[in-house]
């Protein structure tokens, strides 16, 4: 539809003031009518306002479009069988500057490619070209987990523009849009506390008021630790991986964030789930991956130890048990192959120390004033019922899910 402004452009044109336009197609819905998380924009140049429009449309229609194009095949699916969603009600065209030469014209569309991100497929550039077609200039392209994950490393936005070859202006500007949509689908599976989300709310505030959603470096790190890590670490945790093989994992996985401090790795990892959970790394073992082992163990009724045969013990008398298998000279675990809880708690891989926290067995001052240490008397459990050559945790583990679960993994 022609508006006054169109009109009043055309007539500058048609007295050759200007010799064209940059204009500025935004894509909203698909062809289905779903609205877009990323609107999809196209940049281009003209010297033909009024046929510009009609003309990629019809292109489109008839399906005439290269191999190094993005905005054609997308308009060409809303002329599909199965669109739903029209033209008119998807796009928006729009006129967004005028130029006197075509060298103004080149440049301005390069300029405006850049401040709209337009040939970045990641943030739903159509332009395939950075510039026009005879430039030959495809997309710098700042892929956004590298973008995060030298963020999150030592350097800041302007320590990145070496590697990225563009300002530091530009960096902070393609690290605005791709934060935005994230902070507007923070995971709600990864058990976020409050204050946690109160401060990404503030921050999705500051970057609303920014001309180019740019943040501080701490807040930077903030929202990168919840958004991006957070998710991966919480799944890390919550599987029972251990300290030191979480860490690894997430070196492996190109977030060196370590390597910031100087304190030890697991002090780091700490920090961070204090950061993102308020909490430290075994507290947030404890909740995520502890805890839901013992419910589900307990849910299923196992709840106890192997006594003598097929007695059950509460976990909190283990040491009573030890002093009868020592006094009394019985097997524990005779005459029975079943498992009991800390059997299968060794299965799901907690440590020797974790199995006695999580059982409340405590440690006891003996009567010649030495002391039977919780943990210890776990090992000693498992040496009495399954035998010397299971005295390493690794090995115990190994035969239990070999033999009674049928796997060697």
């Amino acid at each position: 539809m022609e508006g006054a402004e169109d009109k009043g452009i055309i007539g500058l044109m048609n007295s050759q003031v200007y010799v064209g336009v940059i204009y500025k197609v935004t894509r909203y819905k698909d062809e289905f009518g779903r609205d877009l998380l990323i609107p999809e924009v196209y940049i281009g140049q003209s010297s033909e306002v009024k046929s510009r429009w009609i003309t990629e449309l019809d292109r489109a229609r008839r399906g005439e479009f290269g191999a190094n194009n993005r905005y054609l095949p997308t308009l060409a699916k809303h002329f599909s069988k199965d669109a739903t969603c029209t033209i008119d009600e998807a796009f928006d065209f729009e006129i967004i500057d005028l130029c006197y030469t075509q060298k103004e014209l080149d440049l301005k569309e390069t300029f405006y490619m850049d401040f709209y991100d337009s040939n970045n497929p990641d943030f739903g550039g159509l332009n395939y070209y950075r510039g026009p077609p005879s430039w030959g200039m495809t997309l710098k392209q700042v892929p956004m987990e590298e973008l995060f994950r030298g963020l999150l490393s030592r350097r800041d936005f302007h320590g990145l523009e070496e590697d990225f070859e563009v300002s530091e202006s530009t960096l902070r500007k393609k690290f605005g849009k791709f934060i935005r949509p994230l902070l507007d689908h923070i995971p709600d599976d990864i058990r976020l506390p409050r204050a946690t989300i109160e401060s990404l709310n503030e921050i999705r505030l500051k970057i609303a008021e920014s001309s180019v959603g740019s943040l501080g470096s701490l807040d930077t790190r903030f929202a990168l630790l919840v958004i991006y890590v957070a998710p991966i670490l919480y799944k890390l945790i919550s599987s029972g991986y251990s300290s030191s093989v979480i860490i690894k994992k997430l070196v492996d996985q190109g977030i060196t964030l370590f390597r910031r401090y100087k304190i030890s790795d697991i002090m780091v990892l700490s920090k961070i789930c204090k950061d993102i959970w308020y909490m430290g790394f075994d507290a947030c073992r404890n909740e995520f991956f502890i805890d839901p082992q013992l419910d589900k163990l307990k849910a299923q009724g196992i709840d106890f130890i192997i006594g003598e045969g097929r007695e059950h013990i509460d976990p909190q008398d283990l040491l009573d048990l030890l002093d009868r298998r020592f006094q009394e000279k019985f097997i524990i675990g005779e005459h029975t192959q079943e498992l009991g809880i800390i059997e299968y708690l060794i299965i799901a891989g907690l440590g020797w120390r974790e199995i006695s926290s999580v059982l409340n067995i405590k440690d006891r001052i003996n009567d010649d004033g030495s002391v039977t240490k919780a943990d210890q008397a776990i090992r000693t459990y498992i040496l009495n019922r399954w035998g010397s050559e299971y005295a390493a945790l690794t090995k115990i583990k190994k035969f239990l899910i070999t033999h009674f679960l049928g796997s060697n993994d």
